[in-house]
């Protein structure tokens, strides 16, 4: 069986945890592995090989969170611009032999009960031999108003409902014939593929088209100027509400999409009051149904005497909203993405395929970074043409190139960069490299960077 992983989502309802630039499905949200590494985790005993569709943005990170994992037998196809899950699971499809059995999940779902998840893929891959499209719909815990439900009985899908009012979701919670919609599916390649021909051909042809071109490898680019001509359109719309295959596994272990921050406050323990709260610097004073979330080490968040709110506290921003809009974020985002930008798409914290860099004091004509450096690993060959860089060794041993001049520096070392000159920074050893760098100049963004040769293809 073959683990189709969806990882290309921007989490943009989780804000501010998550990011553009470094979205949920790559976070630690109360575990030891981040959800995309879960997702692959869990799986693993049932999946011989794994294909991880994500953004080309966010490749690196995909690639070092499934090697942590040791697994080899895997592709990662990286999107220029997402297509949402219709030609992301066809385009995995076609790349797949005809009657591989596929299992698609989304990788930021949070899921236990390992007995009851390892009935249901069983339940599931015996009704996608029979050539059936198979998905997996929750037993309903409360009346939710985020989630998509399926009426069914037994194992058939009687209809598809999109996500209810709170009345209508009462009635479905009421009648017991209503399921969540978890959006995990299995099915013979080739079962997918007539389906969706049959129902979409606009889709299935694009797509074909571009299959055609690609280098089969480990790593596959679909390029942009493909992308772009295949219609944006999801899995539910595309085939699932349509086809007469469609079978349905009834499964009642654990699950949560983490869609928000409601839904991340759920996964809480509750104290008498109903309060809630993530990080040691938090406090929470005579207050009712109140969920405080703390991202931060050196700042205490207080609440005092409120009630039904969320409250998340990150390094470069807070967002406080009265439970039950929450998710309303995600408008808030979009209305004011062009203005403030920064603060939606990145954290202080800055992930790049060499390691990461935090931005501590930002000002007109001056930048201090923490960078980190993972071992083994170099940044690009480099210069600037309006800022000059002074690096000061915190942890580790760097090697330093300047110009035609290659140095080794240590803790407590420092080095000038001028204007317009070479440079580059390596981590030779076996621990992180840590870097305090202070820029100077006119212009000190990501924008000024003049690459001469990178490891990493920029």
């Amino acid at each position: 069986m073959k683990c189709i992983v969806l990882a290309g989502g921007g989490g943009l309802r989780l804000w501010p945890l998550s990011r553009k630039g470094y979205p949920k499905q790559f976070l630690k949200l109360g575990g030891s592995r981040t959800m995309f590494a879960d997702s692959v985790f869990r799986n693993q005993i049932f999946c011989d090989e794994f294909m991880v569709i994500t953004n080309d943005s966010y490749r690196f990170i995909a690639e070092k969170e499934i090697n942590s994992l040791e697994i080899n037998n895997y592709q990662i196809l990286l999107e220029s611009i997402g297509r949402n899950t219709a030609p992301a699971i066809t385009i995995a499809a076609m790349l797949s032999d005809p009657e591989d059995i596929l299992f698609v999940v989304p990788a930021d779902a949070q899921i236990h009960d390992e007995i009851k998840y390892k009935e249901a893929l069983e339940n599931a891959e015996a009704l996608a031999h029979e050539g059936n499209i198979v998905t997996f719909g929750i037993k309903p815990t409360s009346a939710h108003t985020g989630y998509g439900y399926i009426k069914y009985n037994a194992n058939n899908v009687l209809s598809f409902k999109e996500k209810p009012d709170h009345d209508t979701a009462n009635k479905y919670l009421d009648s017991g014939d209503y399921l969540w919609n978890s959006g995990m599916f299995m099915f013979k390649s080739c079962v997918f593929l007539d389906e969706l021909k049959k129902y979409r051909g606009d889709i299935f042809d694009s797509c074909q088209q571009l299959v055609s071109k690609i280098k089969r490898d480990k790593i596959i680019n679909l390029v942009k100027e493909d992308m772009i001509r295949i219609p944006s359109e999801s899995v539910d719309y595309a085939v699932m509400e349509k086809s007469q295959k469609m079978k349905v596994v009834p499964s009642d272990f654990y699950w949560n999409d983490v869609g928000g921050l409601e839904a991340l406050c759920d996964m809480l323990s509750k104290d008498e009051n109903d309060n809630s709260l993530i990080g040691d610097n938090t406090i929470i004073n005579n207050c009712k149904n109140v969920s405080v979330i703390n991202d931060t080490v050196n700042k205490i968040v207080v609440a005092n005497d409120i009630s039904d709110l969320i409250i998340t506290n990150t390094s470069n921003a807070i967002y406080v909203t009265a439970k039950g809009s929450s998710q309303k974020i995600k408008d808030i985002i979009n209305e004011h993405q062009e203005s403030k930008g920064e603060f939606f798409n990145d954290d202080i914290k800055i992930y790049r395929p060499w390691g990461f860099y935090e931005v501590v004091v930002s000002r007109e004509n001056y930048k201090v970074k923490r960078i980190t450096v993972y071992p083994g690993k170099r940044l690009s060959l480099q210069k600037h043409k309006f800022r000059s860089e002074h690096w000061t060794i915190v942890s580790g041993t760097a090697e330093v190139t300047i110009g035609e001049k290659i140095m080794e520096c240590t803790a407590n070392q420092s080095t000038y960069i001028p204007i317009g000159e070479r440079h580059r920074l390596a981590n030779k050893g076996y621990d992180n490299l840590e870097v305090i760098e202070v820029s100077l100049g006119s212009i000190l963004s990501e924008d000024d960077i003049i690459r001469f040769d990178d490891d990493f293809g920029r």
